[in-house]
């Protein structure tokens, strides 16, 4: 059951064995994606990463998973269940999202404290405590790099015409880009972005 498609969606680094051979995929590759992100989760590194997108493609297709002796057991088989490259043998596949609640791996979990935001956050920031500057809790490799901005090597990176495409989807820097050009009728939304209207 589901609706199927072969559509090719998605970044390449989360995108599962079946979508990169253009097979026919359902709500399954969602759950490879899943297991993508908590390998990072769990470990800071993405299971299949390489500067080279051909070898990124060979990697989720044929490399052997190394899960770390450091993640426990329960750890290896929900990363093993995720990332099976037998869509019909993933975890979720059968089941959905409750074969995945019901692993061994969330079994001091109550996904019902946790929908009702009942659960305390097992990391807490201290910046959620007052000073939103504090960078105490966040790497010195972060914090210790410069503050200055990047020069932009061009200032017209794309554009006009290709960069009004993008109007309305974020904030724009409108000193970094030229004007969109004006037409008859024409009324822009500028800075109109996920923040709000300024």
């Amino acid at each position: 059951g589901g609706v199927r498609t072969k559509s090719w969606a998605g970044t390449e680094l989360y995108m599962a064995p079946e979508q990169l051979q253009q097979r026919e995929y359902g709500a399954e590759v969602d759950w490879w994606a899943l297991g993508a992100l908590a390998w990072e989760m769990a470990t800071g590194d993405h299971p299949f990463y390489s500067n080279n997108r051909k070898t990124i493609v060979n990697n989720i297709l044929k490399k052997k998973l190394a899960l770390p002796s450091y993640l426990p057991a329960a750890s290896h088989s929900l990363l093993k269940g995720l990332l099976c490259r037998d869509p019909a043998k993933r975890l979720g596949y059968a089941g959905g999202a409750a074969e995945i609640k019901a692993h061994p791996f969330f079994k001091k979990l109550s996904w019902q404290k946790l929908l009702a935001r009942e659960l305390p956050a097992p990391l807490r920031s201290h910046a959620l405590e007052g000073d939103e500057f504090d960078t105490s809790a966040h790497s010195a490799r972060y914090t210790g790099a410069g503050r200055e901005l990047s020069p932009i090597a061009s200032p017209n990176i794309l554009s006009a015409s290709k960069q009004e495409h993008f109007e309305g989807f974020s904030w724009t820097n409108q000193a970094h880009r030229p004007p969109p050009p004006r037409r008859a009728g024409w009324r822009g939304r500028r800075g109109l972005g996920r923040r709000g209207r300024r």
